[in-house]
């Protein structure tokens, strides 16, 4: 019997849906898979943008960093450059105001704070009425590397600008300034710089009335030491010896230390010492030899034959000291 027309299509209509899904499951392709696979290439693609989006801002933010600390050391670098003048030992344009030897009453400290910030440094001063040193060293708050970057950059750029100097056994670094009357030292242990007045040899130890070491003192009345150190110590007339600090002498660092001893209203001795390098302890015995003669020798040291006698002798082994007269026994 013939089958109709219309089975027979029906049939053939109703097998396509499943020989094209028979198709897609040999194949391993289905409509939803497609789906599936065009949605994940679409994320790993906004993944990738994302990524490099991200990438991009990083690097854009860490250049960003890197000028800014380039920048940031510069204007650091700049900053210590105005610690120290071109001339030798002396002070840069950062202390415009600020010179040794001014009334501590005209000092300026927003200047100095000011100076402090912008190299990154502590500047200390020593003042008695006057301004006696001035000292930079790290901040407080810095690290050892801190530190130690400062004081490196320091020795190198100061060897730059006033030589090599003179050294000591613990490799401090000595500049003077005749000229000025300015002095500056580096210790690289403690990363200090150091800037004070001193006075040449010449002129520390004289006969007359304006020596720094007043040996003229010697058998004058204690009116006139009180006259002398013009209120820069406080004594009594009962008292058996006074203490003062001067200018120090030649290459070396810190102020030099005076005591007059005292007995029956008159100064009957005087000591003087300060630190210095030995070529300064050199030049000290020749000033003494052109002002009294020929020195002689003892055990204890170089001495003339002046009135009063005058005895030299190291001072710890480091620097200077001098003896004026006799000094009394302690009963």
């Amino acid at each position: 019997m013939a089958l109709p027309t219309s089975t027979i299509v029906m049939a053939v209509l109703t097998c396509i849906p499943f020989g094209l899904a028979i198709r897609d499951t040999v194949t391993g392709k289905t409509t939803a898979h497609r789906d599936v696979d065009d949605d994940s290439d679409d994320s790993e693609s906004e993944y990738n943008a994302e990524y490099a989006a991200a990438e991009a801002r990083r690097e854009a933010e860490e250049a960003a960093t890197a000028r800014l600390d380039q920048v940031r050391q510069e204007q650091l670098r700049t900053a210590r450059r105005t610690l120290f003048g071109a001339e030798v030992a002396t002070l840069g344009t950062g202390f415009r105001s600020i010179t040794l030897g001014m009334p501590e009453a005209d000092l300026r400290s927003e200047e100095i704070t000011a100076l402090e910030i912008a190299a990154s440094v502590d500047v200390d001063l020593l003042t008695y009425d006057k301004v006696a040193w001035i000292a930079i060293k790290p901040q407080r708050s810095a690290t050892g590397d801190e530190s130690s970057e400062l004081c490196s950059t320091l020795g190198e750029e100061l060897q730059d600008a006033w030589g090599r100097g003179q050294t000591d056994d613990s490799e401090r670094r000595y500049w003077v300034n005749a000229a000025t009357g300015t002095r500056a030292s580096l210790d690289s242990e403690d990363c200090e710089l150091r800037f004070e007045r001193f006075v040449a040899p010449t002129a520390w130890v004289t006969k007359t009335r304006t020596s720094i070491v007043p040996i003229w003192l010697v058998g004058q009345s204690i009116a006139k030491l009180r006259q002398h150190l013009a209120g820069r110590t406080e004594f009594e007339d009962a008292d058996t010896s006074a203490r003062w600090l001067g200018l120090g002498v030649g290459a070396g660092s810190g102020e030099a230390r005076f005591e007059a001893f005292l007995a029956k209203g008159k100064v009957v001795a005087l000591t003087a010492s300060a630190d210095t390098l030995d070529a300064t302890y050199e030049e000290v015995i020749a000033q003494l030899t052109a002002l009294y003669g020929r020195p002689l020798e003892d055990d204890d040291g170089t001495y003339w034959k002046s009135r009063p006698m005058i005895r030299i002798d190291t001072h710890d082994g480091a620097g200077v000291a001098i003896t004026v007269g006799q000094i009394p026994v302690e009963e």
